[in-house]
C-alpha cells in the first residue's frame, strides 16, 4: 500500500512539473496568435490587405498622376466595381500605431484595354481599434499597349497649313474609334500625346497653335476606345 501511495505521488509531482514547464510555452504561443490592443485596450484589427484595398479603392478617383501626361490637364478615372485587376501591395511606406500608408500596383480594367497603376493608399486606426480608409493618391496610370490595331492607323509628318510649320497627321483607316497615345518632339522638347481618332478620319497633334512644330514623333499604343 505504501510503495502504491509513493508511486502516486511521484506521478502528481511529475504532472505538476510538466504543466508548470509547459505554462510558458503555452502562453507565449498564446501571445503570439491573440490580436494586439491599442493604448486603450481595445483590439486593434488586422492590417488592410491586398484584397481589403481592392474593395475599399471602389468608388474613388483617380488622376493621371504624372507629370507629363497622356491626358488633358484635370483627366480623371473614378474606378467601378470589377474594374482592379491584381492588386500587389509594392512597398509599405508607414507603418506605426496609427497610420499605415502602402504603395500598390494594379490593373485598371477598361472595356478594351487596361491602366497600369500605381498609387499610395492611406489608413488610419481609429479609436474602437479599426484601420479606416483615409486617401488614395495615383503615382502613375499608363494606358498598356495591346499591339491588336497597330495596322489600322497611318502616321506622317506633314504641314500644318500654316506655312513652314508641322504637325502629326493620324490617318484611322478601321472601322472602330480608336486612341492613339505616344510622344511628341515639338517647340524643342518631348512630350505626350492622346488623341481619338473616328473610323475612317484623320487628326493631327502639334503644329502652330498646338505646342510648336513636330519634328520626330513615337507610337506607344494604340487601342479602341469603350
Amino acid at each position: 500500500m505504501n510503495t502504491i501511495l509513493h508511486r502516486l505521488r511521484i506521478l502528481s509531482a511529475a504532472a505538476i512539473l510538466v504543466c508548470a514547464l509547459a505554462a510558458p510555452a503555452a502562453q507565449a504561443c498564446a501571445q503570439r496568435y491573440l490580436p494586439s490592443r491599442t493604448a486603450g485596450g481595445s483590439v486593434a484589427a488586422a492590417k488592410p490587405d491586398a484584397a481589403r484595398i481592392a474593395r475599399d479603392l471602389v468608388g474613388h478617383t483617380l488622376s493621371e498622376g504624372l507629370e507629363n501626361g497622356y491626358h488633358y490637364e484635370g483627366w480623371t478615372w473614378r474606378i467601378d466595381p470589377g474594374e482592379i485587376r491584381d492588386l500587389a501591395i509594392a512597398k509599405v511606406l508607414q507603418n506605426d500605431k496609427g497610420t499605415y500608408r502602402v504603395e500598390v500596383s494594379m490593373k485598371i480594367m477598361a472595356a478594351y484595354y487596361h491602366y497600369d497603376t500605381r498609387a499610395e493608399v492611406g489608413y488610419t486606426l481609429s479609436p474602437r481599434g479599426e484601420w479606416q480608409f483615409d486617401y488614395v493618391l495615383s503615382r502613375g496610370m499608363r494606358i498598356a499597349a495591346t499591339h491588336n490595331y497597330d495596322n489600322c492607323i497611318g502616321t506622317a509628318i506633314v504641314e500644318d497649313g500654316w506655312g513652314g510649320t508641322y504637325c502629326l497627321s493620324l490617318r484611322n483607316n478601321s472601322e472602330l474609334r480608336l486612341v492613339v497615345g505616344g510622344s511628341l518632339y515639338a517647340g524643342g522638347e518631348w512630350r505626350h500625346f492622346s488623341q481619338i481618332v473616328e473610323p475612317h478620319s484623320q487628326k493631327s497633334v502639334g503644329g502652330l497653335f498646338m505646342g510648336g512644330s513636330v519634328e520626330s514623333y513615337r507610337i506607344e499604343f494604340i487601342v479602341r476606345e469603350q
